[in-house]
């Protein structure tokens, strides 16, 4: 495949898929490399991402994927959005923290081994592991996640969650744990 010719086209950034991607409707999907770009060149590089998915359970109008995961994740800067891209018009609608998805989301196993984020998305270089799993069900949503920095600072980040929409109820269960002085 030629990195300089995107495989696909998605909203005016191309998609480079790299060697190892192999067309699945279900199963295990392994995916050598993906990387986004936009005007200003790759701003997000996937290594070593698999996904192990349902395809019968999209018949019962659900996305179930037991494990998604990367080797590597590389978020260089934060992607330039097009000059095109106007807001809508604002209306107004009940306010609705969750999306309102035609099908529901579970995925059992999320995990990263090594997410690098490049100093412009959070104002420093961080490069982290992450862990944990989510779902999304209707007015529902439940989310377990955990991070620990890699690189030589401590730091270490976990948090568990949900929210009912129909009770409007938000549960949170946070620790954060990082060195002295916040370095």
């Amino acid at each position: 495949i030629d990195p300089q010719r995107p495989a696909v086209e998605v909203a005016d950034q191309p998609v480079v898929v790299g060697p190892g991607v192999m067309g699945s409707t279900g199963g295990w999907s392994p995916v050598g490399w993906r990387q986004r770009s936009d005007a200003n060149g790759p701003w997000l590089t996937i290594r070593g991402g698999t996904m192990s998915w349902s395809r019968a359970a999209l018949l019962t109008g659900k996305v179930e994927i037991s494990e998604l995961t990367a080797t590597e994740i590389d978020i260089d800067r934060r992607p330039e959005t097009p000059a095109s891209a106007v807001a809508p018009a604002p209306e107004a609608k009940p306010f609705r923290l969750l999306p309102d998805l035609p099908v529901s989301v579970n995925i059992g196993k999320l995990s990263v081994g090594k997410l690098a984020l490049g100093a412009p998305v959070l104002g420093e270089a961080v490069t982290l592991t992450l862990d944990g799993n989510l779902s999304l069900s209707g007015t529902d949503a439940k989310a377990k996640l955990a991070m620990t920095r890699l690189d030589g600072t401590k730091g270490s980040f976990s948090f568990t969650g949900g929210y009912s929409e129909g009770k409007r109820q938000l549960s949170v269960d946070l620790l954060v744990d990082e060195g002295q002085g916040g370095d």
